[in-house]
């Protein structure tokens, strides 16, 4: 099967969405969800932070928060994310920027 199909962000407004602990595949989703889809700058403890098209800013806690996972969960996921190559991330002590790599596969124009 191949095509795709629109999901509107709104979607985070819908009471199912986060209603139970998320399934790897539901974070997969969230996560491209999540990525910014054109350019982004946005201010942390006064450092501008400058976000490209298919990236986002989020901690660890965050997402394990969201996706009702504990913390170890989270970071097993995202390492398995990286060594897919379905994603990269850069930590600083400011933020965590997390790029979808071929994000234009998943979110075209």
């Amino acid at each position: 099967m191949s095509g795709w199909i629109k999901v509107y962000r709104s979607i985070f407004d819908d009471e199912w969405y986060f209603s139970e602990k998320f399934t790897r595949g539901q974070a997969w989703i969230d996560l491209l969800l999540l990525a910014e889809y054109k350019p982004k700058v946005f201010m942390i403890r006064n450092n501008k932070v400058h976000l490209e098209r298919g990236q986002l800013a989020i901690s660890i806690r965050n997402l394990s928060e969201r996706w009702k996972w504990g913390i170890n969960k989270v970071q097993s996921f995202i390492k398995e994310l990286e060594e897919l190559e379905r994603i990269d991330t850069q930590k600083s002590h400011l933020v965590n920027i997390i790029s979808i790599c071929n994000y234009d596969i998943y979110q075209e124009y």
